[in-house]
């Protein structure tokens, strides 16, 4: 029983861009929603990805941009994440059971840093527009604008200038 690691019921190199899919989503979000097996094993995994980004060698540096899928988290990790890690040696994340996933009953793990705080998106000025409850914009709105748009322009072709002025009325006006 040496060596005994999970393999999640795939082969080598899908258990591997498994890993490295879920490293790039933490460390450009900070917080993943996963399943608990999946989460122990993602947290060693960083750790380590973190380890090698923490040292100063150029062929770690390139690792860690050709281990992460997305270069955006790569370029996250070295300037942001890694100036809030510079004291600590391990121990970066966080994980939490949360209950269970719909679909097949696995339990739901969080993982985020240990330093982790939400993002609060910015409050709006109220004004009297506002107050109004809006009805979200659909995509047979979007059409329906862009069709509207296209009409109320003038359009000339030929010798025959058309202009809109309402929609489905239109004039027609022979100018020399």
């Amino acid at each position: 029983m040496l060596n005994q690691t999970k393999k999640f019921h795939r082969k080598k190199n899908h258990r591997e861009m498994l890993f490295r899919n879920l490293a790039t989503s933490l460390f450009l979000y900070e917080k993943i929603i996963t399943n608990k097996t999946k989460a122990r094993a993602l947290v060693s995994t960083a750790e380590k990805v973190i380890n090698k980004a923490k040292s100063d060698r150029l062929i770690n540096t390139r690792f860690v941009y050709d281990y992460l899928l997305d270069k955006n988290a790569a370029k996250k990790l070295f300037r942001v994440i890694l100036p809030r890690l510079k004291d600590k040696t391990s121990g970066y994340f966080n994980r939490y059971d949360v209950g269970t996933f719909l679909g097949d009953g696995s339990p739901k793990t969080i993982v985020q840093f240990y330093d982790y705080k939400p993002v609060e998106k910015p409050k709006e000025i109220a004004s009297e527009e506002a107050t109004e409850p809006q009805k979200p914009v659909t995509k047979k709105d979007l059409n329906r604008a862009k069709k509207l748009e296209k009409l109320t322009k003038d359009q000339t072709r030929g010798e025959v200038k058309t202009i809109v002025r309402k929609k489905g009325e239109r004039r027609i006006s022979n100018e020399k």
